[in-house]
């Protein structure tokens, strides 16, 4: 069976069986490790001790662990896809979780959806940005011939990084002859206009 919340597939069979330990929990604790885990997925403080406490009724660390990867894993998952909260719970239903159980991760999760997706917005691939391009043609005269070679372009490059209150600045330097720097021009305009029909 396809879920949604997993992509479009089957749900991993680790999840299967980590969705038996999280129907041990009472639907309240379930909440709270939810809010606990989602401030971990938001980089924000997050409290062991307050973990430790809301699971003390599962068996082992191993127990608390499992739970806390298939609650990150079904949340982040879940806002990775956009999947409307009623779905992730009937989906869970479907996984053998509790109805209460559901309503009590929905809750938070409808909440901080949106800050979730804006997290993984945040730390998606970024590159450096192109500050400054300065550029020279250069013509090379050998000394024991009268004719002038074919030219050499020098280029230099003042990289920063992607945020834009970035200080650190990277320059490279390097010299390409006529045909390789012919391709590359060609190359950036191909991939200008790429990015122009994505915009």
């Amino acid at each position: 069976m396809k879920f949604k919340f997993c992509g479009g597939l089957d749900a991993p069979d680790w999840l299967l069986a980590e969705i038996m330990t999280l129907s041990k929990m009472s639907s309240v604790k379930m909440k709270l490790l939810c809010v606990e885990v989602i401030h971990r997925i938001l980089k924000q403080d997050t409290s062991y001790e307050k973990i430790t406490k809301m699971t003390s009724n599962l068996e082992n660390e191993s127990d608390v662990k499992g739970a806390v990867a298939a609650l990150h894993f079904i949340l982040s998952s879940s806002a990775k896809f956009d999947v409307e909260p009623n779905i992730v719970s009937t989906e869970l239903q479907q996984l053998g979780l509790p109805k209460e159980h559901c309503e009590s991760l929905i809750r938070p999760y409808r909440e901080q959806k949106e800050a979730i997706q804006a997290k993984f917005v945040e730390e998606s691939l970024r590159l450096t940005k192109v500050k400054n391009v300065e550029w020279r043609s250069d013509y090379i005269i050998s000394a024991n011939k009268t004719e002038v070679q074919k030219p050499v372009i020098q280029l230099k490059l003042d990289l920063t990084d992607f945020s834009e209150n970035s200080q650190n600045t990277k320059k490279i330097s390097f010299e390409i002859n006529d045909e390789k720097f012919k391709l590359l021009l060609n190359d950036l305009n191909e991939a200008k206009d790429l990015m122009k029909k994505f915009q």
